[in-house]
């Protein structure tokens, strides 16, 4: 179940999403419509809420996914992360460790 009463909300803004190979199969995979009909939810149940767009290059930079999810992991103490789960813990530690000070 989503937790309603989101005030802020963080989403990875890809580079170039459709260039190339893995952008190509990223666009016929629906993730972005999945993506934007979430981002529709929060907003009608929430109302406007402050939202912060965040590049790729900024959070990970050229670290390879697999480090940061192991980074994440030890971060929050789970195990296991992958793919989009372990996407969304990187940009979570990021916005913890760079933004809430």
């Amino acid at each position: 179940m989503i937790a309603w009463g989101i005030t802020d909300l963080y989403i990875e803004w890809p580079a170039g999403v459709f260039l190339g190979k893995r952008g190509l199969a990223a666009q016929n995979s629906n993730s972005l419509l999945k993506l934007c009909f979430l981002i529709g939810r929060i907003y009608q149940k929430n109302g406007v809420v402050n939202t912060t767009l965040i590049p790729v290059q900024k959070w990970r930079g050229s670290c390879p996914k697999e480090i940061i999810w192991k980074r994440a992991e030890k971060y929050f103490g789970v195990r296991g992360l992958k793919s989009h789960g372990g996407d969304a813990c990187g940009i979570g530690k990021y916005i913890l460790e760079n933004t809430l000070v």
